[in-house]
């Protein structure tokens, strides 16, 4: 059972459902704060910047170099071994929520920003034009 909880009445359900759950079972339980992942106006920004570092930053790097590398450098990762071989496990960008992502871009800009490739943030005024070069 899931459910978003948003008001009183919310839960109230919740609590009478889990009141009524057959301890004869075993259940697991989470209670989590919902956040929503990130946007789709986050995620075309994404890849219009990959793709203008990709091609007029002449960095020689695709766009999913450039995705794995940015993850890697700023997401969390864990080394973990398997079947004997060591392998980075990296969180992918899709599970973020629109905070985290905002900070993943944050950190994105900054650093390309000190190797001179500028991109536009939301409410620019070329953000349009720049839409029209890179967004897909």
């Amino acid at each position: 059972m899931r459910m978003l909880i948003t008001t009183e009445a919310d839960r109230q359900e919740f609590i009478r459902m889990v009141q009524a759950l057959d301890l004869k079972h075993k259940f697991f339980a989470e209670v989590k704060i919902w956040r929503k992942k990130r946007s789709l106006p986050q995620n075309k920004l994404y890849w219009a910047w990959l793709r203008c570092i990709a091609k007029d930053g002449e960095t020689g790097y695709t766009e999913e170099e450039l995705h794995e590398y940015f993850k890697k450098r700023f997401l969390n990762w864990r080394e973990k071994e398997i079947f004997g071989d060591s392998i980075s496990i990296v969180k992918s960008s899709t599970e973020l929520n629109t905070k985290e992502f905002t900070d993943y871009l944050d950190k994105i800009h900054v650093l390309m920003a000190g190797i001179g490739i500028r991109l536009p943030l939301p409410g620019d005024y070329d953000l349009d034009d720049f839409y029209a070069k890179y967004a897909r």
